[in-house]
């Protein structure tokens, strides 16, 4: 099961910059984040544009890196790996919110 845990950092860049990170791991289908087979993907980037709260910072970087997610989602479908609802970790409570309601 592809699994991803994604972070922001607000304004930490020049001009007013954020930054989002990623770490995309496979587990097995239980609830269980230890049971963890070591990153097969790791992001760290720029937002584009300059955002108005740590929780706008999160969404960014939970967009972005749900885009990533396709993608390995695709690749591990065409391997042989049929991929339940890709499991998203966030640490900001809004934007926790924010997706679930939506």
């Amino acid at each position: 099961r592809l699994t991803t845990d994604t972070n922001a950092a607000y304004l930490v860049q020049p001009n007013a910059r954020s930054r989002y990170a990623d770490y995309f791991y496979l587990t097995n289908n239980s609830t269980s984040p230890l049971l963890s087979n070591g990153a097969i993907l790791v992001v760290y980037r720029t937002l584009c544009g300059v955002v108005r709260s740590a929780a706008e910072a999160e969404c960014g970087g939970v967009f972005h890196n749900s885009q990533d997610a396709v993608i390995l989602r695709t690749i591990l479908e065409a391997l042989g790996h049929p991929q339940p609802p890709t499991h998203i970790k966030t640490d900001n409570s809004t934007t926790t919110n924010s997706f679930v309601k939506a």
